[in-house]
């Protein structure tokens, strides 16, 4: 199998084809995290009758959305509207594991491919995680600070990703992205889905 094209054409994940703007809802805050209109399969749904299907007694955890896009790449996204805590972190970590494992089951794509196509990218809110906690550093980042840090990393050609997400890069996708909402509106502009 060379490509992921086919994905679009899977009824388990057509049926459950939303727009990111829909996706990225938080119910609690009655708030969105993107504007995008770019279709995305709303994984949670996907997730929830994968379990069902298999009568799971406990159920995983899943990514909110997955983007078939024209370049025939994954890209795998989370969206946070809140604090992330170490709980928060550990509990995210777990969604990607749960993800790629219902994803693989379902779409019979190998790692391998998922490692050479697919992007995972967390949506967050900086402004209430002024602090990288990642369990190797808990100091406090003034917005000031956080720009210094995040002109470092361009100067040298890297992006500084957040939580210890940098550990699924290489491993498990091709890229990992932690993004604010206007960084991901950014990062989203120009590219074209296949769903």
């Amino acid at each position: 199998m060379h490509g992921v094209r086919f994905i679009a054409e899977n009824p388990r994940f057509r049926k459950h084809t939303e727009t990111l703007h829909s996706l990225s809802r938080d119910n609690s805050h009655e708030e969105f995290l993107t504007d995008s209109t770019i279709p995305a399969i709303g994984f949670d749904k996907v997730k929830k009758e994968y379990s069902d299907t298999l009568g799971l007694t406990e159920t995983p955890c899943s990514v909110d959305a997955i983007c078939l896009l024209e370049n025939d790449s994954l890209v795998f996204i989370e969206f946070k509207n809140g604090r992330l805590n170490n709980t928060e972190i550990y509990g995210l970590r777990k969604k990607v594991y749960d993800s790629l494992l219902i994803f693989q089951d379902i779409s019979g794509i190998s790692l391998t491919t998922l490692r050479s196509r697919a992007t995972f990218v967390l949506v967050f809110r900086k402004d209430l995680n002024p602090k990288d906690d990642d369990n190797r550093q808990s100091l406090s980042i003034a917005p000031s600070r956080d720009k210094i840090i995040n002109q470092v990393f361009k100067l040298a050609s890297k992006e500084l990703i957040r939580f210890d997400l940098e550990r699924f890069k290489s491993y498990c996708f091709k890229d990992v992205h932690t993004y604010s909402p206007e960084e991901f509106e950014a990062y989203l502009r120009n590219k074209k889905s296949l769903l």
